[in-house]
C-alpha cells in the first residue's frame, strides 16, 4: 500500500511539471500556455499564444482570435507573469496591467463584432479587473459598467452573467 501511494504521489507530481506536449492545434496551444503560465512560466505561456493567434489569424477564425486576446489578458494580469518582473532582464519586455486591459478590449470588440455579447460583456469584465488589479479602481468601474450595458443585449445566461456584474462591482465597490 505505502508503495502504491508513493507511486501516486510520484506520478501526479510528474505530470505537472512533465514537459508541455508540442501541437499544431491552436485551442491546444492556448490551454497549454495557461499550464504554463499556472506552472510559473510565463514566458513560455506568452510564446504559445503568440503562436495560437498567428494561426487562428490565418484562418480567420474570430472566436479564436478573440480566445487568444483573452488569453494574453488574462496571462498578463496574472501574479506568475507580473512576478517575472524581478529579472531585471524581463524589466523593459515585460507587459504592464494597462496591456491586459487592451487585450481584454480586442478581444471584447472582435466578440461584440460577430454578435457574441455575452462574452463582449465578460471580456470587459476582464479588462475590469485588470485596471482593479493595478489599482486604477476608477477605470475598474467604467469597465464594469461598460460590461453592464452590453449585459442588457444579452438573453442567454443574462441573470448569471448580470450576478457576476454585481459581484465585482461590489468587491471595488463602484459607486451606483
Amino acid at each position: 500500500m505505502k508503495y502504491l501511494l508513493l507511486f501516486f504521489i510520484i506520478f501526479s507530481v510528474g505530470c505537472a511539471t512533465g514537459p508541455i506536449p508540442e501541437t499544431s492545434n491552436p485551442k491546444k496551444k492556448i490551454e497549454n500556455a495557461y499550464r504554463l503560465r499556472d506552472r510559473g512560466e510565463p514566458l513560455k505561456a506568452e510564446a504559445l499564444i503568440g503562436e495560437a493567434l498567428a494561426i487562428f489569424k490565418t484562418r480567420e477564425s474570430r472566436s479564436g482570435i478573440a480566445g487568444a486576446y483573452i488569453a494574453y489578458g488574462d496571462l498578463y494580469k496574472s501574479k506568475s507573469y507580473q512576478g517575472t518582473a524581478d529579472a531585471p532582464e524581463n524589466v523593459q519586455k515585460l507587459k504592464t496591467y494597462q496591456d491586459s486591459a487592451n487585450y481584454y478590449q480586442k478581444a471584447s470588440d472582435v466578440y461584440y463584432e460577430y454578435g457574441d455579447t455575452f462574452m463582449a460583456s465578460w471580456a470587459l469584465m476582464g479588462m475590469g479587473d485588470a485596471y482593479y488589479s493595478a489599482d486604477n479602481l476608477e477605470l475598474a468601474c467604467e469597465s464594469y459598467d461598460k460590461a453592464e450595458v452590453i449585459s442588457q443585449e444579452v438573453s442567454k445566461n443574462k441573470r448569471e452573467l448580470e450576478s457576476g456584474i454585481r459581484r465585482f462591482r461590489n468587491h471595488v465597490n463602484c459607486n451606483e
